[in-house]
This record gives C-alpha cells, sequence and structure tokens, in this order.
C-alpha cells in the first residue's frame, strides 16, 4: 500500500484540472489586448495601437498585464516596472 500511495502523491498534482478564471476568459473574448512588447519594454509604439495577436488585428493597449488579469486593472506600466504592485505577488 506504501507504494501506491506514493505513485498516487506523484500523479495527482499533474492531472488536475484548474477552473478558468472568469475574469480570464473575459479578456481572451475581449476587443482590447495587452501589447506583448510594452510588457518588456520593447515597443516602438508610444501609445496604445493596432497589433496582431493570436494571427488577427487586434487593439493592444499599453497597460500591465499582471494587474490586468489578476487584479482586473488596467494601470499604464510594463509588467517588468519596479512600480508594478503584482510583481511582488
Amino acid at each position: 500500500m506504501k507504494q501506491s500511495s506514493n505513485i498516487k502523491k506523484l500523479i495527482s498534482p499533474t492531472f488536475k484540472s484548474k477552473k478558468p478564471d472568469s475574469a480570464t476568459v473575459g479578456k481572451e473574448e475581449s476587443n482590447e489586448w495587452f501589447c506583448s512588447l510594452y510588457q518588456r519594454n520593447k515597443c516602438q509604439h508610444k501609445n496604445d495601437h493596432t497589433a496582431v495577436v493570436k494571427g488577427k488585428m487586434r487593439y493592444a493597449l499599453h497597460i500591465c498585464a499582471t494587474c490586468w488579469q489578476k487584479e482586473d486593472k488596467k494601470i499604464q506600466h510594463p509588467e517588468c516596472s519596479q512600480e508594478c504592485p503584482s510583481r511582488l505577488m
């Protein structure tokens, strides 16, 4: 029995399903997306702009992806910024 309980402990975390977060699901269906290049300070655009996201033209916002996904707040700093309160979470 010890072997089967050890195996179960090893397998269990791998197969756990995670329910999708309702805030995340809403973002995927939205017409607004965060600019992934802005998150790393690599975007050449000064403001929000259109960009190809998942093969489609989308409106990309210059907001922190982490704050938007975790806190549902559109804050204008990149997620790599020292200003980001979500970096410490």
